[in-house]
């Protein structure tokens, strides 16, 4: 179940009020991309508001989701305060042998948490980084397609399947059963039916695409370099599926949750304050530190399996919207392309030489107009006040510059100093 989706009794959740807090005012990640809108939510001055109740609501829904442990330590919190009541019980932490033993530990509970929080935040950007490569791969495939092969059968059917590959992907790592419609829609029956077959419908795909680039008798540069950007994508959907199907060592996730969940039981004993009343900060205090601590092991647990925390489907939508505008933009740059040359030549304009730069870096006025505003820069002197010589015939940018007062600079500040003398005495290289 998509984690942005809310979950209540009777399929009546979220209701009103909790709709309009904690889902209209946060965005929705989950199924789209980081637009402006959404950065606006996420930079707003709500977020502090938000961050105080982030334990509800959506993406996570992290105090549906941990309820039950939850709940489990509470009832043994408030057992363990009930427990200290009765006088005829002995105190469990007389001594505070607990107290010091959560001391000792806390360091190393909080290294778990982090080490499984950063291995997993690392597979959900490998993940992302995984299906945007294998988007940018199939769109790359067909530009080279359109670029090289006259055939338009064959570049529609590059266009075809480059934007099937994808939504291929997509379908395994969402867990579909089947071909997204949109996807489906761009195959013909015969070849949905190959591919429904198929145990690993992608591997159809990367086929039929491979036997397009053969049918298109490329130069062998031209195959190469297809077949290149195939096997890089094909790797790339390979580190995609790779993260879909093997999760975590479990031997991890579960020493990093039971270290958590055992600590948390045991924590309502290191705070009982040992005087025979039921401490009602302690049952508080032991409450906040148990979610403070379940969520992040719920979050960690969410994404180890990062596809559904990602706007995927958006993703697809991207590609195919890029994969379809490149015959119609490539013509566009071909005809506007044909029409500025017809333009230069009715003007007589060589158009293999237009445009004619703005400055000749070989030009003395270029050199001077650089090496001028360079030192006005550095000395900080009017452009009046320099006088820029170069030091030999040719007025190149790399030539020795030497800066000279002007009669009124000697007049106010250098009085006694020999004008012809240089102001400043360095090399300056442009």
């Amino acid at each position: 179940m998509p984690a942005r989706l809310g979950h209540g009794p009777f399929g009546c959740w979220p209701f009103f009020p909790f709709k309009q807090l904690f889902y209209n005012t946060r965005p929705d990640l989950t199924r789209n991309k980081t637009r402006p809108p959404e950065w606006r939510q996420l930079r707003s001055q709500w977020r502090f508001l938000q961050a105080l109740f982030c334990y509800l609501g959506p993406p996570s829904h992290i105090l549906w989701n941990i309820k039950w442990p939850f709940l489990f330590i509470m009832i043994s919190a408030i057992g363990a305060e009930v427990y200290e009541v009765f006088d005829q019980f002995p105190l469990v932490d007389e001594y505070g042998i607990l107290k010091d033993s959560f001391k000792l530990v806390s360091f190393a509970m909080s290294l778990l948490l982090a080490f499984r929080l950063n291995r997993t935040y690392e597979r959900w950007k490998e993940g992302r980084s995984s299906l945007s490569s294998v988007g940018n791969g199939a769109t790359s495939l067909f530009l080279q397609a359109a670029t090289w092969i006259k055939d338009p059968k064959l570049v529609n059917d590059f266009r075809r399947f480059c934007i099937v590959w994808p939504y291929a992907i997509k379908q395994v790592v969402t867990s579909e059963k089947t071909l997204d419609p949109v996807a489906a829609a761009y195959l013909h029956p015969e070849e949905l039916a190959v591919y429904s077959k198929s145990r690993k419908g992608r591997q159809v795909v990367v086929t039929k695409v491979r036997q397009l680039a053969h049918d298109a008798n490329l130069s062998p540069e031209q195959f190469l370099m297809m077949e290149t950007v195939i096997q890089q994508t094909w790797k790339s959907a390979g580190d995609a599926l790779r993260i879909k199907f093997q999760a975590m060592p479990q031997g991890v996730a579960l020493v990093c949750t039971g270290f958590v969940e055992i600590w948390c039981l045991l924590l309502p004993f290191g705070l009982t304050s040992n005087t025979r009343d039921i401490d009602v900060v302690a049952i508080i205090a032991c409450a906040v530190i148990s979610l403070l601590l379940l969520a992040c092991d719920e979050v960690a647990s969410q994404m180890e399996d990062p596809f559904q925390l990602m706007p995927v489907e958006d993703i697809m939508r991207t590609y195919e919207r890029d994969i379809n505008r490149v015959l119609e933009e490539m013509e566009s740059v071909r005809e506007a392309t044909r029409v500025a040359d017809a333009r230069l030549a009715n003007s007589g304009v060589d158009a293999a030489t237009w445009p004619h730069p703005i400055h000749d870096s070989s030009s003395s006025d270029y050199a001077h107009h650089i090496t001028r505003t360079l030192l006005q820069s550095a000395v900080g002197l009017d452009s009046e006040e320099i006088i820029p010589a170069m030091t030999n015939s040719r007025a190149d940018a790399g030539s020795v510059l030497w800066l000279s007062a002007t009669p009124a600079t000697a007049a106010s500040g250098s009085q006694g100093q020999d004008l012809k003398k240089p102001l400043i005495d360095k090399s300056i290289t442009v």
